[in-house]
């Protein structure tokens, strides 16, 4: 080799391994960014869902201390806005979330209509389940932290505090 020729294949070798690295550097980087974009937006969801049911559940709950018809009546619009705010979210839901996750927030919808339901003085829909629809929502809801919290590869995301812990 001449003079020149050493050089020149310093030069390539140096930025071979300078490619290399950067290479796998921005491999890796995509890789992440597609495993990861839709994390953020699944969070907000889930987040609104939520604190939607938790609303609902607070509104149903307030039901009980209402005297007045006309109240009642504004009051149960309420809690049915809410509820429709719930089944809505959960269609949402199911564009990002897994099969674990999309079940849950059904799960989640089913129960809250049954605390609906004897919250306006009707019959439990389903008393096969022998527990309060109000536990069954809680718990059901409680499930779907789970789920998401798995699905958003939270460490340790089966550990949720109930409302009663």
């Amino acid at each position: 080799m001449d003079a020149f020729g050493v050089p020149v294949a310093l030069l390539i070798a140096a930025a071979g391994v300078g490619f290399v690295p950067t290479f796998l550097i921005e491999r890796y980087k995509r890789r992440h960014a597609m495993l990861t974009r839709w994390d953020e937006p699944f969070l907000q969801l889930c987040s609104e869902f939520a604190s939607s049911v938790r609303n609902f559940l607070h509104l149903v709950q307030r039901r009980r201390e209402i005297k007045g018809t006309a109240e009642l009546a504004a009051h149960d619009l309420r809690i049915d806005e809410e509820h429709s705010r719930v089944r809505s979210l959960s269609e949402q839901i199911r564009l990002l979330g897994n099969r674990r996750v999309q079940f849950e927030s059904r799960t989640t919808v089913h129960h809250a209509y049954a605390v609906r339901s004897v919250a306006k003085g009707e019959a439990d829909p389903h008393p096969e389940y022998e527990v309060d629809p109000e536990d069954r929502l809680v718990n059901s809801l409680t499930a779907f932290f789970i789920a998401a919290r798995v699905q958003l590869r939270v460490a340790e995301a089966e550990q949720v505090y109930s409302r009663d812990s």
